[in-house]
């Protein structure tokens, strides 16, 4: 009798999947091509079953005021709500102009301009008219025209569905909504910033550790040597080699760069940031460090990976492999605050000389800078004008050297008369108020 009641069940419940199978209509052959952007026709959205749709994770997106002050900063590119503005951004990040007509934007016109700012036209064009509208239907969109352009965005991260559907749901794009997809696009392409990733991404600390594990060792002969002499001369007293290609090309009213020499302690802080409710765009840029070793703080160490003391003449100095986090901040708001963050929980102090409460490997002098321009507050927890030395010869290399700002004629002129094959142009920035005391000498903390 049992096995009987099973043997129904069974049945009852393949009936459904046969009558679906026999009555599912036939798929039409897949088209390889994509319609042109001017035959592009964007239908109104329609909302499909919870089923077919796909979570989204999470995406950062920056403001238009922040996309269209970066456009101007690093491209100097203005854009307007034309065609004929597309094709001319285009050319200015490298690209060839796609569009080719004149007059207002439309979604398509957009959605070409940037899939080729983006560096994806020829994966556009692998979309069949079948794969295109399944790849919708994934993330809960309905079939549109020119679908492929969507999905191809979709599916590189071009777009969310939310963006897609609010693209979609407007007659014609806005030019808020140019500025923002473009500014998308550079990134996408690897036009735009060049960082790790965000301080709130899941796997950011892992990315840290694997990114510093990751860096070769290099150098710069003639710079390196500059700035040998510059520390022998007395000129400076410290400076560090960099190589452009690490640079993060942030933004720089809302940019903080600090320095340690110990990673860990780069994992620890963005972690804290996290925990201070801070969001920041972050690159690691490592850097040799070099200055000079006094005796007085012992005897010489033994030589790591990323510390050696090398004796120069009589003297000694020590060669460490460090880096600078580069922070790009939501806001100037934000961007203020963090110094009483680092005072809070990444400074010693005197009376807590073993950092307790502190973060690991925290500095008596932490090192954070930002431009001469950001007009930062003034004080003794504050911030301090001071100088930094920049020497490049043209190979991508830099030296960097923090300076008094009083100094900064006599060390462009002593430093440009080592080598006649570097250029010395000493800038001012705003440094933290303790390493300010550090160039001064004045205290210890």
């Amino acid at each position: 009798m049992k096995r009987g009641l099973s043997l129904l069940l069974v049945v009852l419940m393949l009936c459904p999947l046969f009558v679906a199978c026999m009555t599912s209509p036939a798929t039409s052959e897949a088209e390889d091509k994509i319609p042109a952007a001017a035959e592009a026709v964007a239908v109104p959205v329609v909302e499909t079953p919870a089923a077919e749709s796909v979570s989204e994770l999470a995406v950062h997106r920056d403001s238009f005021e922040i996309n269209e002050k970066y456009l101007d900063y690093r491209y100097q590119i203005s854009l307007d709500a034309t065609c004929e503005s597309l094709d001319a951004a285009l050319a200015v990040i490298g690209c060839e102009a796609v569009l080719g007509k004149s007059g207002a934007v439309e979604t398509s016109d957009l959605m070409w301009a940037c899939i080729a700012a983006a560096g994806l036209t020829e994966l556009a064009l692998t979309y069949s008219e079948e794969k295109a509208d399944a790849r919708l239907a994934h993330y809960g969109l309905a079939a549109v025209g020119n679908a492929a352009l969507f999905a191809c965005a979709l599916d590189a991260g071009l777009l969310s569905a939310a963006e897609a559907n609010a693209l979609l749901a407007k007659d014609v794009p806005t030019r808020e909504d140019i500025v923002n997809l473009f500014s998308v696009a550079i990134e996408l392409g690897g036009k735009g910033r060049n960082y790790l990733g965000y301080s709130d991404d899941a796997d950011i600390v892992a990315r840290i550790y694997n990114r510093w594990e990751s860096i070769a060792r290099y150098d710069d002969a003639e710079l390196s040597e500059v700035g040998l002499q510059m520390l022998l001369q007395r000129i400076t007293t410290g400076y560090n080699l960099q190589f452009d290609g690490y640079q993060s090309h942030f933004l720089p009213e809302l940019t903080i760069r600090y320095g340690q020499d110990d990673i860990q302690h780069a994992a620890q802080f963005i972690a804290l940031l996290n925990s201070e409710d801070m969001l920041v765009k972050l690159q690691i840029v490592p850097k040799i460090s070099v200055y000079e070793y006094m005796l007085e703080w012992g005897p010489i160490p033994e030589a790591t990976l990323y510390y050696e003391v090398k004796p120069v003449g009589d003297r000694w100095f020590v060669y460490a492999f460090e880096y600078d986090v580069q922070m790009e901040f939501t806001s100037r708001e934000e961007m203020l605050r963090f110094n009483s963050i680092v005072l809070s929980y990444a400074k010693k102090n005197e009376g807590n000389e073993d950092g307790k409460g502190l973060i690991y490997a925290s500095w008596w002098q932490p090192l954070y800078t930002t431009d001469e321009n950001n007009d930062m507050p003034e004080g003794n927890k504050e911030y301090k004008r001071i100088g930094e030395a920049v020497v490049t010869n043209g190979s991508g290399y830099s030296v960097h050297s923090g300076i008094l700002a009083e100094d900064i004629d006599r060390v462009r002129e002593q430093t440009t008369a080592l080598n006649a094959n570097c250029v010395c142009e000493p800038i001012e920035v705003w440094g933290d108020a303790a390493f300010y005391r550090y160039l001064t000498g004045e205290d210890y903390q």
